[in-house]
């Protein structure tokens, strides 16, 4: 880790450490809080794959691997308990978190995100074993670490080199979608003053090296195929049938200005809005949410333009636009959230130290913000802290087991073998008859089973 950090005062640096000690506490109060059937999905495969399994050759998977075999790994470590499964996801973010700002030597941009993210994440499911949450904390650590080595020389020191390689994995191993972000911010490394070409090159082969591990697995198992039919054909076909996503429409309305103009970021305008409702986007359709984000990075290319730093603001620009393509609000949209905190950060930081008349216009138009943000998320947390909504899955599970009653899960569209690999599984995911993806409350309180009964571990 580097020593004290060229770039801050020690007050900055002092109030970045403060904004990472309120994360800690917030999310350590939250990691119980809410849950969610895509979490039950990871949930149930790790379990699964702890049990013999192979994930795609022998049961159904439609995303990428990594917040599965993060899974399995806690289940094989402390049994399966979704309690601690949470405690592992805190453990994991609140320790990225740190390593990020002390490798980047961000300390008050990293540490002001992570507070303000800890405060609004519930709004997010922030802190649930989610790919998008995974492929979070890599979009940070990979947008952070490149913005400071384009503008701010950061040294290619060991820890910063590993935490390249680390967050690329993290975010292109939880979705195929921050695949482009990691060559976005790979291929601008290639600019920055402080990143000799062979160490960026020695990254690029700590990074491929376990993906290309883990595709000989997938060969030599027998699973290519089926990652390539579930993750690629899958998603590209049947899952388009109930989703309105478009890969070439997304990517065409972020890369105008990251969509900013579109009226669903001001559908809310006034700064005390609170919205109890935590799944869905809705929180993202207020100026202070949607609207701010995106303003937030528009400003930060703006300003590096203006400083003639246009590799860095070309690298900002593209890296915020690769970020939503999968959805741009609701819980799909926490790395672009997280990164523009930290824009906003950055930008807050600048302003308030900068020697020009109009700097408390700067500071206000970040801060203000943020500290609209951070009292709606306060007011949120303060009716939630070590809330448990894990006892609705107990009741589930003690209903199920009185009935003795079966999940059904279809296997239309899919060949007799794999009808016969699923029955040696008491659940998996799947698609219904109308080829829609199962995703149902009698899913939810199936991998309930399985974790309900240790919930209060």
């Amino acid at each position: 880790m580097p020593e004290p950090h060229a770039h801050e005062g020690r007050g900055w640096t002092a109030a970045g450490y403060a904004g990472l000690a309120i994360y800690a506490a917030v999310a350590f109060s939250l990691r119980n809080h809410q849950t969610f059937v895509d979490e039950g999905s990871n949930l149930n495969l790790g379990w699964c794959v702890r049990h013999g399994l192979h994930l795609y050759r022998d049961v159904f998977e439609n995303h990428f691997p990594l917040p599965v075999y993060f899974s399995a790994a806690v289940i094989a470590a402390v049994g399966t308990s979704l309690a601690k499964v949470r405690l592992a996801v805190f453990v994991l973010d609140t320790v990225m978190f740190v390593w990020i700002a002390r490798a980047t030597r961000l300390v008050f941009a990293v540490g002001l995100s992570a507070a303000v993210w800890a405060l609004i994440s519930p709004y997010y499911l922030g802190n649930l074993l989610l790919y998008d949450n995974f492929a979070m904390l890599g979009a940070l650590g990979l947008g952070t670490a490149t913005f400071a080595a384009l503008t701010r020389g950061l040294p290619a020191s060991r820890s910063v080199c590993a935490l390249l390689a680390v967050s690329s994995l993290l975010a292109a191993l939880s979705s195929v979608f921050f695949g482009l972000s990691s060559a976005i911010a790979l291929a601008s490394l290639w600019f920055a003053p402080g990143m000799p070409r062979r160490r960026l090159l020695a990254i690029v082969a700590l990074i491929a090296a376990p993906v290309a591990a883990y595709g000989a697995y997938l060969t030599a198992s027998g699973a290519l195929g089926y990652f390539y039919q579930y993750t690629v054909v899958f998603n590209a076909t049947t899952y388009q049938r109930y989703m309105t996503t478009s890969l070439a429409r997304d990517a065409a309305k972020q890369i105008v200005l990251f969509d900013v103009l579109s009226p669903r970021w001001r559908e809310a305008l006034s700064p005390v809005r609170f919205a109890r409702q935590t799944v869905g986007a809705g929180f993202d359709q207020w100026i202070w949410s949607g609207l701010f984000y995106r303003c937030a990075a528009i400003a930060m290319c703006v300003r590096l333009g203006l400083a003639r730093r246009f590799s860095a603001a070309v690298f900002v620009y593209l890296f915020v636009a690769s970020l939503p393509l999968r959805l741009d609000a609701g819980f799909h949209a926490a790395p672009l959230v997280v990164f523009c905190l930290c824009l906003a950060g950055l930008l807050l930081q600048e302003a308030a130290v900068s020697g020009v008349r109009w700097r408390a216009i700067g500071v206000a138009a970040c801060a203000v913000p943020l500290a609209v943000l951070a009292v709606a998320g306060g007011r949120y947390v303060s009716l939630h802290a070590f809330a448990s909504d894990f006892g609705n899955l107990i009741e589930e599970a003690r209903l199920m087991q009185q009935a003795a009653r079966p999940i059904e899960i279809f296997g239309a569209q899919r060949d007799h073998d794999f009808a016969h690999r699923r029955a040696h599984q008491e659940f998996t995911n799947g698609v219904d008859q109308n080829g829609r993806a199962f995703e149902s409350h009698e899913l939810l309180a199936a991998y309930a089973r399985f974790f309900a009964p240790h919930a209060r571990a």
